[in-house]
């Protein structure tokens, strides 16, 4: 395992702050196979950033209740 699979793989789940200048959004971090990571940006639900993305996205406009995405 290389140094950039074992730093990926100790931050699996991890939640990282930051991740947009415009909402108190936050990161998580997840080992999908050796070498292959995903990151995940969660916003708030009344972000500016993340309801123009909606749209885009082929998306509803309104989240999920409960602030789901």
């Amino acid at each position: 395992m290389n140094e950039i699979n074992r730093w990926a793989a100790s931050l699996d789940g991890a939640k990282i702050p930051g991740g947009c200048e415009d909402c108190d959004a936050f990161q998580t971090l997840h080992v999908i196979d050796r070498g292959l990571t995903r990151i995940n940006i969660h916003h708030d639900d009344w972000c500016p950033t993340y309801r123009r993305m909606r749209p885009a996205s082929g998306l509803p406009d309104q989240p999920a209740a409960g602030g789901a995405r």
